[in-house]
């Protein structure tokens, strides 16, 4: 699980920050709803990211490793 979360680690950063700004955006809009639902998506983006970078990995480490082999 930590070598997978190093190797994503830039590219799950990236998409995440371009996610939430470009749904920030949504704040200069003069509709208070559209304001909040912008506020609120890039929240939820970056706590998103934030969670597949600390606590999945914690719980992806209690899961038994099981081998794959083909049929």
């Amino acid at each position: 699980a930590i070598t997978s979360t190093k190797a994503n680690l830039v590219p799950i950063l990236i998409s995440s920050a371009t996610s939430a700004v470009s749904l920030a955006s949504l704040a200069l809009v003069d509709s208070p709803p559209l304001q909040q639902l912008g506020i609120l998506a890039a929240a939820g983006v970056l706590v998103g990211a934030l969670l597949t970078l600390t606590v999945f990995p914690v719980l992806m480490s209690f899961v038994p490793h099981i081998r794959w082999t083909p049929l």
